[in-house]
């Protein structure tokens, strides 16, 4: 893991990734968009930790966020600079996988990136793409319902 590949978020930057979380979870919750909660947390700190992953992405990478608000439900997250559809998978379990739902796979990015961390700490991780990461025997269930799972060790590493 390179250094360049740890990314910690300034106080500013945790400000507006508290914001946009909120709006976010309010505006999608109003209008009805599922809840993307698969864990034991609530919804909120599953917005809250998906903004800062792709805020820390953002970073890393100099790309231009998403700060919108608008409701979603699926998508990509990111172009990349060569024209690659991204969409980045964040977690707080130093030990999590890269898990991306089945309905994804209709209209799938070209690469998952992995982000673990805390706010304001990440780690990039690695990625995967499309094809790797819907190979039928990434499919599982974890008491939550269907998903597809890439272990970090099978996960590309990021030059």
């Amino acid at each position: 893991m390179t250094a360049r590949n740890t990314i910690t978020l300034t106080p500013g930057e945790v400000m507006l990734v508290r914001m946009i979380a909120s709006l976010r979870a309010g505006v999608n919750r109003t209008l009805g968009t599922p809840d993307a909660k698969r864990g034991p947390q609530d919804g909120f700190h599953t917005d809250l930790l998906g903004v800062a992953g792709e805020l820390a992405f953002a970073k890393r990478f100099n790309l231009y966020p998403d700060l919108t608000f608008n409701p979603r439900s699926g998508g990509h997250d990111f172009v990349s600079k060569n024209g690659n559809t991204v969409d980045v998978k964040t977690t707080d379990r130093c030990d999590g996988r890269l898990l991306v739902t089945p309905k994804k796979k209709a209209e799938p990015s070209d690469v998952y990136f992995l982000i673990v961390g805390e706010i304001p700490r990440f780690q990039l991780r690695g990625y995967a793409t499309a094809e790797q990461v819907f190979d039928e025997s990434n499919l599982t269930d974890f008491g939550r319902g269907e998903c597809y799972a890439v272990e970090q060790k099978n996960l590309k590493e990021i030059k």
